[in-house]
This record gives C-alpha cells, structure tokens and sequence, in this order.
C-alpha cells in the first residue's frame, strides 16, 4: 500500500476559494455569495483526484499547527501575507478531518509533518503531494500535481542542493530574503562548482554571505527557517524539534506549555540515534501533538469534534 501524504492546507484553501463568487446585486453593491456543498465536493475531489495520480491507495492529511515554530527563529515568517481567507475555509478544514485520516503537530507546519512521516520508518511507502516548491528540498518521493506526470524521487544531495540554493535566494512568499539581488541562476552560478553535500555547500553559502557584507548567523537564521524538518530533526518522545547547525544543534521545545530554546551538545550520530521512530506513539499525532480533529484550526479558530467511532478508527496510524 502507497500512501499520499497530502498538503491539505492548500487543499483546504482552494476548496473553500471555488466556493465563492462575488455576485452584483443590481443595486449598486456587490458582494460574494457561498456554497457550503461546492467547498467539500471541491475538497473532495481534490483530495481524492491527487492521491489517484499519485499513484497511491491511501491519504493521509497533513494540516499546519498553531504558533509556528519558525516565527521564534524568524519573527518575520510569513508576515508579508496579508488578506482574509476564504469565508468557508474553517468549515472545509473541519469536514476534511473529520471524514479522512489527518494529522497535525504543535508548531510545525503540513511541510514538515509530510517530511518527518515521509523520511522516517512510520510510513514505509509514502508520496508527499504538494504544489510547494519547497517539498523539493525533501529526500522523499514527491508529486506536485500542478506540474507533474508521476512522482519523482528526490535523494539526499538533490535535497540539499535544493535547500540550500534557498538559504542562498530567500523566499519572498514566505518573508524570508537570502541574499539580497540574488535569484536563482546568480544561486546556481555560486554552488556550480560545490559537490552537493552539505560539508562543501554550507562554506560555499557562508562565503556568500560574508562577500554580501553579512554574517554566518545571518546564512544561519535563513538555513533554520528554509529546511523542511526531516526526521532526524524531530525526537516525538521529548517532542522537541532540533534546530539545523552545521556542526551542533539546538533543540526547541513543541510542548504548548514550554517555548523556550535549549541547547545541546549531543553528537550528531546520539543525536540521530534518539530521534529514529521505528513506529510513533499510538495517541498522538505524528508523535508529538493531538490528533488533528481534536486541535483548533490556525486559520479560523474552529475546533472539529470527531465521533467517538472515528477518533478509535484514527488515532492510530497503523505502519504500511
């Protein structure tokens, strides 16, 4: 069995955008007029539409948790986003958990929660589905159903390469910069000649960066907040996330009562050693957080009370 492991906040978000037209009254104003039925038939098909082109049997969906992790590295994250949501978006959400398999995690978002499930032993043979170009940056099999025929395989040096041409180019959707006047063929033009591993990438980026006129810690902060969490980055028992460091880490906590950074002078292989999941805890999500159905929505506030016939049949997430 291949399981889709699917961004449903974009999901979520186009189902609900469908669902609404802005209609002229005749009376000189406008206004946008709903369809409730639109918005989940959209979800519907959308989901079920990419995980058949997927070539997978099975989805799973990958929802954002609240209070981001990323804005503690980088108070600016996503800041840059203004507008209000689709009217529906919070009733698509609480329709989409509550008739599929749905996971979130406190402070990480779909990105990573599709990363640690597809990079870890949890889910044996996954297909991560996302428009994001940033699911490139991911060592996994990856679909972007706007633009792909077929999965594709992404291996750990493609994956670095990938990532680190972001620490180099910055993301303007996301809020985050790089390098000042750099894009991505100046980006190319600077790794061209670096073999894609990440003991030769990361001198080349830093030396990027002093050249600019910055700082290491400035490559740092962008490095942390591009990397999509991979598993050896996320420990479910101390639900902790471990902060990329070249050569240390810092780890950070997930739990909704404890936000503040600690560091650690593990070793790279104790490090790798504590976070390798053979299977995650059967009551939580992703090991780390409740269960998608039992948290609040980051978008809209609403909170999906699933029945208890449903939380038994999904609460655990058996290994495929």
């Amino acid at each position: 069995m291949t399981t889709a492991l699917i961004d449903a906040d974009i999901v979520a978000y186009r189902a609900a955008a469908v669902s609404e037209e802005n209609i002229d009254w005749m009376d000189g104003k406008t206004g946008p007029t709903l369809s409730k039925q639109q918005a989940l038939a959209s979800a519907k098909f959308i989901v079920d539409d990419w995980t058949e082109r997927a070539d997978c049997n099975k989805a799973i969906l990958c929802f954002t948790g609240d209070n981001n992790f990323r804005r503690e590295v980088f108070p600016d994250y996503k800041s840059n986003r203004k507008g209000d949501p689709p009217e529906l978006l919070g009733e698509t959400i609480e329709w989409m958990k509550d008739n599929y398999e749905s996971y979130s995690v406190h402070r990480l978002e779909a990105d990573d929660l599709m990363s640690v499930f597809a990079t870890s032993e949890y889910v044996k043979a996954a297909v991560i589905v996302s428009i994001d170009k940033d699911m490139l940056t991911v060592p996994a099999f990856v679909f972007n159903p706007d633009k792909d025929k077929r999965p594709r395989r992404i291996r750990v040096p493609q994956a670095d390469r990938f990532w680190m041409t972001q620490v180099l180019t910055g993301d303007s959707s996301d809020g985050y910069k790089g390098i000042p006047g750099v894009g991505p063929k100046k980006a190319e033009k600077i790794l061209e000649q670096t073999p894609s591993n990440l003991i030769d990438l990361w001198p080349t980026v830093v030396s990027a960066y002093l050249d600019a006129g910055l700082t290491e810690d400035d490559a740092l902060v962008q490095a942390r907040v591009s990397r999509i969490l991979r598993a050896e980055d996320y420990n479910a028992d101390k639900k902790e996330i471990s902060l990329w460091h070249p050569t240390k880490f810092t780890t950070l906590s997930i739990d909704p009562a404890t936000t503040s950074v600690k560091p650690s002078h593990s070793t790279s292989s104790e490090r790798e050693a504590s976070t390798s999941q053979k299977a995650m805890s059967s009551n939580t999500s992703a090991g780390g957080g409740k269960k998608a159905g039992r948290k609040t929505s980051p978008k809209r506030g609403s909170t999906s009370r699933r029945s208890s016939a449903r939380r038994a049949k999904t609460d655990t997430l058996q290994t495929v």
